[in-house]
């Protein structure tokens, strides 16, 4: 430390010199020089978060995030097993006053649907803090004007290609398109909608 208590406060407060060229000026860090400053009763702004600070901040949102969600279809789990076992009760009922059937039915559906929706809660806790990669291809269209059917391939193609149903020469028809595609799959999303591709990158029907 090569300055005074004194100089370092008057050199930031009469000649706005920043804590950084401070911190340079006296060899030292940029912390030491901040408390310093605060030591004397200076006030000083909020000091920037560094790049490993404000991933933890990040990474502490996501907690947070992933929490409630948890949190959530927990709640929901609970909620459908007590419906479900208040329908258990009802076909009991239902089985022992009139035999089965009728109400018995419409109650087992209902109780299907609410195992059948635990389920599907249970897959989306299961998917939390999992991270789907995307890369983009390109996807060209090809029109044959004798079947009048489109046929959409990806960037591998040429101009032409071989209709797949009259064997006739197409030619491409659009300048591409960009999509994703989730990273080892073959789900293609177009217009917010995944659409199923083949090994070569076609659509599949």
């Amino acid at each position: 430390m090569y300055m005074t208590q004194s100089e370092i406060v008057d050199r930031y407060v009469r000649r706005g010199t920043s804590i950084t060229i401070l911190a340079e000026l006296n060899a030292t860090r940029v912390d030491q020089i901040r408390e310093i400053l605060t030591d004397a009763g200076v006030e000083l702004p909020e000091a920037k978060k560094t790049k490993q600070q404000r991933i933890e901040c990040c990474y502490d949102a996501l907690d947070d995030i992933e929490q409630r969600i948890h949190e959530l279809i927990q709640k929901e789990i609970a909620k459908c097993n007590k419906e479900i076992e208040e329908f258990e009760h009802k076909i009991r009922d239902n089985a022992i006053a009139y035999g089965g059937g009728g109400w018995c039915t419409q109650f087992e559906k209902a109780k299907k649907r609410r195992e059948d929706f635990i389920e599907e809660l249970q897959g989306l806790e299961r998917a939390q803090g999992t991270a789907v990669m995307l890369d983009e291809i390109s996807i060209y269209s090809y029109s044959c004007p004798t079947c009048q059917i489109k046929v959409m391939l990806n960037g591998g193609y040429g101009e032409t290609v071989t209709c797949p149903v009259c064997e006739r020469r197409i030619y491409r028809a659009n300048d591409g398109e960009v999509m994703k595609v989730a990273r080892g799959s073959r789900q293609a999303k177009v217009n917010n909608h995944y659409i199923q591709l083949d090994s070569y990158g076609r659509f599949k029907d």
